[in-house]
């Protein structure tokens, strides 16, 4: 069985066709490329997804090296692209210095560009995660405005426990804050 016949609704094309009718490079080719990748995060298959992220940070890459316009859409799904990569590869790697600098970090920085705040305050909301599970210091002042930012945007993440360890530290010390 192909993996096209998981395709979510709304992709009209397989993403073969596409890369031959629009280009390997092309944004909506990376759009699709996006899909595939998170419809195999959905279903817990992280290991199949990381190269189609990174293949659309190679789609990323080449459109700076080569300065072609990239618009906002496109820079927000690279930017989920970086967040997805730290997120599942790095974090329970535990490699905290690859997921913090080159892939939250930039994630920040694009979603900052966008702009899109609930994408901005959940990446650094994991950024602060990621500081409490290597030892650092999380800025708890910071975590209780993001978790805010979020719970004032409706975004479910922040109640389903995405950012846990942050609330829970963040609790233990809630009297510092107020």
């Amino acid at each position: 069985m192909s993996i096209f016949t998981y395709v979510p609704r709304g992709l009209c094309l397989p993403l073969s066709i596409r890369e031959k009718v629009l280009g390997l490079e092309h944004p909506d080719t990376g759009q699709n490329i996006f899909d595939l990748a998170a419809l195999l995060r959905d279903k817990g298959n992280h290991t199949d997804a990381e190269p189609l992220y990174r293949r659309i940070l190679s789609i990323h890459d080449n459109f700076v090296k080569q300065g072609t316009a990239i618009s906002l859409k496109f820079i927000s799904l690279v930017g989920a692209c970086h967040s997805n990569l730290a997120f599942h590869s790095y974090v329970p790697a535990k490699n905290w210095k690859e997921a913090e600098y080159h892939y939250y970090r930039q994630a920040l920085d694009l979603f900052n560009k966008v702009p899109n705040p609930l994408e901005a305050a959940n990446v650094e909301l994991n950024l602060q995660n990621l500081f409490h599970l290597s030892g650092k210091e999380p800025d708890l002042a910071r975590v209780k405005e993001l978790t805010r930012i979020l719970e004032v945007g409706g975004d479910k993440r922040a109640e389903k426990g995405y950012m846990s360890v942050s609330y829970t530290h963040l609790r233990a010390h809630e009297t510092v804050l107020d």
